[in-house]
C-alpha cells in the first residue's frame, strides 16, 4: 500500500546561468507579486512568467513572518522555489495578512534546522564545555560538549562574521552587591527568563531574571583531582622541588574530622606530635601546591570538592573558601560553575598573618549548589546600546539549542515549528498534510550517529552549499544593518540582500530533498546496497509511510493539548509533608536533600553498601537513577527519602514545563519526533518530555472530549515480536493461548517447581527472573548487569557467577530465540548493521554490536507502532490518537474499540517476517476518563 504524497505541480521552467552566485553555487533569481494578490493568482502568474522551459521542477513555499506586540504572527513574506535540472528559480510575494492569503499554502519545512542567528557573543565569551571553560573564539571551528541546562551535548561553535553588540551587566537576585558579570551579545541573541520568556537582549530591561544553571558532577573520591584538592587546601609539601622528574613529595596531618580520609593515601604514620591525628605522606604525578592546568570538568569538581572540604566553612547548601592568593581564588570563581558550584559571592579585605602579625589581603570567594530551597537568579542591571560591528560566535546545539555559559548562566535560541503557525492560522491543519519534513529522512541515515542532521550540517555534507562561512548576519553588517535582526525588520523583497537571505531555507530544503530521498532510498533498495532487504519501490513506500506518520503527529502537536492550570500546585500541596519528612530524614544523616552521589558516598563509608555495588565506566560507584532504584528495593529508608526527595521534584520541573509551553496558546504543544532516537527509530518528545511523565504528572493533561481517553497497550510486543520472527512456536503457543508469557519458560528452566500452581506463579521468583534474563538478552546486557537487575526483582544478592547460571537454563528452554539473536548479532557483525521488520536499515558501532539485538526489537515494535498508526489512518482515527508511547496508544474512548482491532491487526511486515504460521498480538484496553493517569 502505498501513500501519495503531495508532490509539487510540474511547469516549466526558463533556463539560467547557475554556474555563479552569491552564497551558492546556483545563482538565485527572484520575481516579485504584489501582496494584495490572492496566492493561487500570483503562483499562477510565476508559472506563466516561466512558460518558456522545457525543463520540469518542483515547487516549495515558506513562510517569513514576524512577531507584533499582541502576540500573534504576521506574514512578512511568502518565498518559493521551483526546482530544475539546470538550478534554482525564486519568487517572493510581499506580506499578505489578510485571512484568505493564510490558506493553501504550499511548503516543506525542515522542523529542526531552520537557520537563524540568536547564539552570538563576542569572541572573549566563556562557556562551559566538558573540557573545562573555554572562549567562543579559541574553540571556534571545533565540536565541543556543551552542558544544556540537563546534560552534555556535542555542539559546534561556529565565527558569524561582525555584528554590533550591547554590554548586558547581570548579578546575583539575593546577592546585589557581591557577584557581578558582564556579556556582549548580539541585539537578537535570546534569553531564556525564570518566568519562562525568550528575550532578546534589545529587549531585555533592568529586573529581568535570567535563568542559572550549571552541570550536575557526581564524585570520584579516589580521584588524584580529589586528593589534589585536599592538598591543595592543606598547604604542605615535603619540598619545593620534585622528588624525582614530574613527581612530587607531599605530607599531612589529618586533624580532626579530617582523619576519615586516611584510607585514601599510600601511608600513614601517627607521630606523638600529631596527637593521634594520622600525617600520611604520598607521590603524585604534579606540584599539588599548583592550581590545575586546563583542568576537564571532571576534573574541576572532583579538585574543588577536595579543597572545599579541608578549607571551607560548610554552611549548609553553601561554601565558604578563603585563601591569601588571588590567583586561586580568581581560578575557583572562574571555574566554579564548571564543577557544579554557583559563585554567589567574592570579597578582599585586609588581614593580619597569625604568624608575622603582618597586614595582608584575604579573599574570600563563596559557593552555593542552589537548588529548590536556595534558588540561583541572575538579575539584569543594564543592558547598552549597540556597539560598532565586532566578531560574534555561537555555539549551535541540536535540538535544544541551548549552552551554559561560565558565570552559570543559561543562554537559549527558539526555531519556527509548525504548531504556532497552524495556531495562529497562518497554516491550517490541511496545510500540515503537505509537510515533508528532510529531517525524517535524514533520520534514517548515519543512524549510529546522534548529531549532524541541521539544513546547515545537511547542506554543507551533500554539497549544495560551499562551506565558506558567509551567514546572513555578515551579509547584514556589511549592508550597513549591524545585525539579522535589523535588516530583517528594515530591508524588503526589493533588496537583493533580503532576498538572497529569504530563499536561503527553501532553496537549500528543496535542492536537498531529492538528494536525501535518493540517498535513503538507495541505502534501503538492494540492487544498490547489499545488506539492505528492500526493491526500489518498497524503499520508496517506506519514506511515504514514514512521512505520512509525520504530518499525523504533527497535527496532533499543532492542534495542542488541554490542560489543568491549577494541577502543578495541587501536586505541591498534596505532596509537601511527605516532601518535608524526606527532606529532614536526609538533613538529619547529614546528607543533602537530592545529592544521590552524596548518599552512596555515604553508605559506603559506613559500611552499609553491597558489596558488588555497580561502578561507572570510569569505575566510580554509581548513583544514577536504577543504582538507587536497587537501593529503595533492599528496603533503606535513606534511599527512600531520596527518592521522594528526588521524584518530587522532578515531576514538579516537568509540571513547570508545561505550564511554561501552554502560557503562549493556552495549550500544550510538545515536539513530537518520528524515528526521533535515531537509533533505533523509537519516536520521542522533546521540549515537554510526556515519555518520561510517571503517573502523578500525566494528570495535568485533559481529554477535549466528554467520553475522555483510553490507553489501548500491547502486551510484551518486544519479546512477542522477536519471538514471532524466531518463530519460537513453543514460546508463544501458552501466550497465544491467554496465558503468561514467561511462566511456561521459567518452569522449563526449572526456575518454578512442578507443584506451584499458575496461580502462584504469577509472583514467583522464577517468572520474575526469567523476564529479567529474556530482556536483558534483548537488551545486550552483560552478566554484572544481569546480575545486578536480578538482585533487584528477586529482592536479594544474585553473584555473577549466580546470573550466569540462570542465563544458561532460561537459553536451554528457549534455544529457537536465543539462536534468533545470535543471528542477529552475527549479522551485525559482518555488516554493522541491523534491518527491522519493515526493512529500516539501522546502523551498528562496530565497537558496541552489543546493542544490535536491542536495535533490532525496540526499532521493530516501533515499527509496529507507525504501522497500527498507518492502520488507523487508512480508517480515517488517525486523529484520534493522542499520545504514542512506544507500546502504548492513548485515544479517545469513543473509537476504543477500533483502535483495538486496528493494533491486534498484525502488520504486513510483521507477517512477512515471521518464521511462524500463526502471528497474533495481544492488547489492553483502559478506559481513563477525563485526564490522561497511568492504568
Amino acid at each position: 500500500m502505498t501513500f501519495p504524497m503531495p508532490r509539487a505541480p510540474k511547469i516549466t521552467l526558463p533556463r539560467v546561468d547557475y554556474r555563479e552566485g552569491y552564497g551558492y553555487n546556483p545563482r538565485i533569481d527572484a520575481y516579485q507579486v504584489t501582496g494584495t494578490e490572492n496566492i493561487d493568482k500570483a503562483i499562477d502568474k510565476f508559472a506563466e512568467y516561466m512558460s518558456t522551459s522545457s525543463a520540469w521542477g518542483d515547487v516549495a513555499l515558506d513562510i517569513e513572518t514576524k512577531g507584533v506586540d499582541d502576540g500573534w504572527w504576521q506574514i512578512t513574506c511568502i518565498t518559493a522555489a521551483f526546482h530544475t535540472h539546470d538550478g534554482v528559480v525564486s519568487v517572493l510575494l510581499n506580506p499578505l495578512r489578510e485571512p484568505e492569503h493564510r490558506k493553501k499554502l504550499r511548503r516543506i519545512l525542515d522542523l529542526a534546522s531552520r537557520t537563524v542567528f540568536h547564539n552570538c557573543f563576542s569572541g572573549d565569551t566563556r562557556f562551559i564545555t566538558r573540557d573545562g571553560v573555554r572562549t567562543l573564539e579559541e574553540v571556534s571551528g571545533e565540536t565541543v560538549e556543551v552542558w544544556d541546562g540537563s546534560e552534555w551535548r556535542k555542539a559546534e561553535a561556529r565565527y558569524y562574521g561582525a555584528s554590533p553588540t550591547q554590554r548586558i551587566v547581570v548579578f546575583l537576585a539575593d546577592h546585589p552587591a557581591s557577584v557581578s558579570h558582564e556579556f556582549n551579545a548580539t541585539p537578537n541573541h535570546r534569553w531564556e527568563l525564570v518566568d519562562g520568556r525568550l528575550v532578546t537582549t534589545e529587549k531585555l530591561v533592568a529586573g529581568d531574571l535570567i535563568k542559572a544553571s550549571k552541570p550536575d558532577s557526581v564524585i570520584d573520591y579516589n580521584s588524584d583531582a580529589f586528593k589534589h584538592g585536599l592538598i591543595f587546601a592543606d598547604r604542605a609539601l615535603y619540598t619545593r622541588q620534585p622528588v624525582t622528574d614530574g613527581v612530587w613529595g607531599f605530607q599531612m596531618r589529618l586533624c580532626g574530622d579530617k582523619a576519615k580520609w586516611v584510607h585514601l593515601f599510600d601511608r600513614a604514620t601517627y607521630p606523638p606530635s600529631s596527637n593521634g591525628d594520622p600525617v600520611v605522606t604520598g607521590k603524585l604525578p604534579f606540584n599539588p601546591k599548583d592550581l590545575p592546568e586546563n583542568p576537564d570538568a571532571d576534573y574541576i569538581a572532583n579538585f574543588i570538592e577536595g579543597w572545599q572540604l579541608f578549607d571551607g566553612a560548610d554552611f549548609g547548601n553553601n561554601r565558604t573558601i578563603g585563601t591569601v592568593s588571588k590567583d586561586a581564588a580568581d581560578w575557583l570563581a572562574t571555574h566554579a560553575p564548571t564543577g557544579g558550584w554557583y559563585v554567589t559571592g567574592q570579597t578582599s579585605t585586609i588581614r593580619k598573618s597569625g604568624y608575622s602579625n603582618e597586614s595582608r589581603p584575604f579573599h574570600t570567594v563563596v559557593l552555593s549548589k542552589g537548588g529548590n530551597s536556595n534558588p540561583v537568579e541572575w538579575i539584569v542591571d543594564s543592558v547598552d546600546a549597540p556597539t560598532d560591528p565586532v566578531p560574534v560566535y555561537c555555539v549551535e546545539v541540536p535540538d535544544v539549542e541551548r549552552f551554559t555559559l561560565a558565570e552559570g548562566v543559561y543562554t537559549a535560541n527558539s526555531t519556527f515549528d509548525t504548531p504556532p503557525l497552524v495556531a495562529h492560522e497562518l497554516m491550517t491543519l490541511d496545510d500540515v498534510n503537505k509537510i515533508w519534513d528532510t529531517l525524517v529522512l535524514a533520520r534514517m541515515l548515519n543512524t549510529v550517529d546522534r548529531a549532524g542532521r541541521s539544513l546547515e550540517d545537511l547542506a554543507v555534507r551533500y554539497g549544495i552549499v560551499p562551506d565558506d562561512g558567509i551567514k546572513m548576519a555578515s551579509v547584514f553588517s556589511a549592508s550597513g544593518m549591524g545585525s539579522a535582526s535589523r535588516g530583517f525588520s528594515e530591508y524588503d523583497i526589493d533588496s537583493g540582500t533580503y532576498r538572497d537571505g529569504a530563499m536561503s531555507d527553501t532553496v537549500v530544503t528543496l535542492r536537498l530533498l531529492p538528494i536525501l530521498e535518493q540517498a535513503v532510498t538507495s541505502r534501503h533498495d538492494a540492487s544498490v546496497t547489499p545488506v539492505a532487504g528492500l526493491i526500489r519501490d518498497e524503499a520508496w513506500n517506506l519514506i511515504c509511510e514514514l512521512q505520512r506518520v509525520n504530518q499525523i503527529s504533527l497535527r496532533r502537536a499543532a492542534r495542542g493539548y488541554l490542560t489543568d492550570p491549577d494541577f502543578r500546585d495541587n501536586y505541591e500541596k498534596k505532596t509537601y509533608a511527605d516532601f518535608k519528612d524526606a527532606e529532614d530524614t536526609l538533613s538529619a544523616a547529614g546528607l543533602e536533600p537530592g545529592r544521590g552521589d552524596k548518599l552512596i558516598e555515604h553508605l559506603y563509608q559506613i559500611g552499609q553498601l553491597p558489596g558488588d555495588w555497580p561502578k561507572t565506566p570510569t569505575g566510580k560507584l554509581s548513583a544514577d537513577k536504577s543504582a538507587i532504584k536497587k537501593l529503595t528495593e533492599l528496603g533503606h529508608p535513606l534511599a527512600a527519602a531520596h527518592r521522594t526527595v528526588a521524584d518530587t521534584t522532578k515531576i514538579l520541573g516537568y509540571l513547570e514545563k508545561v505550564n511554561d509551553n501552554v502560557r503562549h496558546t493556552g495549550r500544550l504543544h510538545p515536539m513530537i519526533g518520528v524515528l526521533g532516537a535515531a537509533a533505533t527509530g523509537r519516536m520521542s518528545v522533546t521540549g515537554t518530555e510526556l515519555h518520561q511523565f510517571p503517573g502523578d504528572a500525566r494528570g495535568i493533561l485533559i481529554s477535549d472530549t466528554t467520553n475522555g481517553w483510553s490507553s489501548v497497550d500491547w502486551s510484551t510486543i518486544e519479546p512477542v515480536t522477536m519471538a514471532m520472527c524466531a518463530g519460537d512456536d513453543g514460546f508463544l503457543e501458552p501466550f497465544f493461548n491467554g496465558g503468561d508469557l514467561y511462566i511456561p519458560v521459567a518452569r522449563a528452566a526449572g526456575l518454578i517447581p512442578p507443584d506451584v500452581s499458575d496461580e502462584d506463579a504469577a509472583g514467583h521468583a522464577g517468572r520474575k527472573a526469567a523476564k529479567v534474563i529474556i530482556l536483558a538478552a534483548m537488551y545486550g546486557q552483560g552478566k554484572r548487569s544481569l546480575a545486578a537487575n536480578l538482585a533487584a526483582a528477586l529482592k536479594k544478592e544474585v553473584t555473577t557467577d549466580e546470573a550466569g547460571d540462570l542465563h544458561t537454563k532460561l537459553k536451554a528452554a528457549m534455544p529457537v530465540t536465543f539462536n534468533f539473536m545470535r543471528d542477529v548479532q552475527s549479522r551485525a557483525e559482518l555488516s554493522n548493521t541491523v534491518i527491522t521488520i519493515t526493512g529500516r536499515v539501522l546502523d551498528e558501532d562496530p565497537d558496541a554490536i552489543y546493542r544490535a539485538v536491542n536495535h533490532f526489537c525496540q526499532g521493530s515494535a516501533a515499527d509496529v507502532l507507525y504501522q497500527s498508526t498507518l492502520e488507523l489512518d487508512r480508517q480515517g482515527l488517525s486523529d484520534h490518537i493522542h499520545l504514542w508511547m512506544h507500546d502504548e496508544l492513548i485515544v479517545d474512548t469513543s473509537v476504543e474499540a477500533e483502535v483495538v482491532a486496528a493494533m491486534q491487526k498484525p502488520p504486513e511486515a510483521l507477517l512477512r517476517w515471521a518464521r511462524t504460521k500463526k502471528v497474533m498480538l495481544r492488547t489492553d484496553a483502559n478506559p481513563m476518563g477525563g485526564y490522561w493517569k497511568a492504568v
